[in-house]
């Protein structure tokens, strides 16, 4: 199984203007969807917050996740960790979201251990 498409679909959504620890926001929240399909058509959804910056990042490590076996995930990391740098504090925005790309997909692990689990019909909680 290999991941075949990586669809990056940036949306806005409502929420209320509270204070929170990245102070008081709009009254809208950036997400991005980003939908794997494997070579065996099975999709696997994720949500992460989104920018401009998150967005352009999410678009350059397409080319380095698609072909990939999802399932190996030290050296799909290990690619992107040599492609992109590791996220040290100065590669990171003025926001924590504004982050490189290997933390986003980092943080994706389980979801991508679920999704290749489904391709070789192993479980996942």
């Amino acid at each position: 199984m290999h991941i075949a498409e990586m669809h990056i679909t940036p949306i806005a959504i409502s929420d209320p203007p509270l204070l929170n620890a990245a102070g008081l926001h709009a009254p809208y929240a950036l997400r991005i969807i980003v939908e794997l399909v494997s070579d065996g058509r099975i999709s696997g959804l994720s949500e992460i917050p989104g920018s401009q910056a998150v967005e352009a990042a999410l678009i350059n490590a397409r080319e380095v996740l698609i072909g990939r076996d999802p399932c190996d995930l030290n050296r799909l990391m290990a690619t992107l960790e040599e492609r992109f740098g590791t996220n040290g504090a100065d590669s990171r925005g003025l926001a924590p979201w504004d982050a490189a790309p290997r933390p986003y997909l980092q943080r994706r692990r389980r979801g991508l251990s679920r999704y290749g689990g489904q391709g070789y019909g192993l479980p996942s909680a």
